[in-house]
């Protein structure tokens, strides 16, 4: 039995493992000649097994092409590929919370302006009989102040599933290990 050191398919390493040894045994013609036994199970990195022992390397990799092993990823490079996803997340974020919303049959525009506007309009506790609020193609739509609650509600509940999945993204970034984990990443 031997220590060997099992490699995803990047040649990237996953674990130690106990390795045994399988030889071929000679038929009952062979066993009294000179028999050479073969070894059935070679340790072969292209099965996923190597057995030179990575040493010293943060995110150890083993290169096909000069059977070595190498730095797969550094701490600095995964550190800034993180915090970039990290950047790309919180704009994409804040864009998906002002993008257009669905509300009575229509389209209404969501982005800051209009989002201040509805709360300065609800602090004041009503609106005028004549209300009206202009969707994304600047129709007038009377809304009463108990819709433009309604509105503001469709755009509050939106926003926090983004914000929910916004977390849950940035979890998983902070949870990567590779610079390909984190590309696969994506709002």
């Amino acid at each position: 039995m031997n220590l060997v050191y099992k490699i995803d398919t990047d040649g990237f390493y996953i674990e130690d493992i106990i390795y045994q040894e399988e030889w071929s045994k000679p038929t009952s013609e062979e066993q009294n000649s000179d028999f050479t036994p073969t070894l059935l199970n070679p340790i072969d990195p292209s099965k996923g097994i190597v057995g030179i022992q990575p040493m010293g390397l943060y995110k150890p990799k083993w290169d096909f092409s000069d059977n070595t092993w190498v730095e797969g990823d550094t701490i600095t490079a995964l550190d800034n590929v993180k915090q970039s996803k990290l950047r790309e997340l919180k704009e994409s974020y804040a864009e998906a919370n002002y993008q257009d919303i669905a509300y009575m049959d229509t389209k209404f525009q969501a982005d800051t302006d209009s989002q201040n506007l509805i709360v300065s309009v609800l602090s004041a506790g009503s609106a005028p009989s004549d209300f009206f609020w202009l969707d994304v193609t600047n129709n007038q739509v009377a809304l009463t102040y108990e819709e433009l609650q309604g509105l503001s509600g469709t755009i509050l509940a939106r926003n926090q599933t983004n914000f929910i999945k916004y977390q849950g993204l940035k979890s998983v970034v902070k949870q990567t290990e590779t610079l390909e984990e984190v590309g696969l990443i994506g709002w």
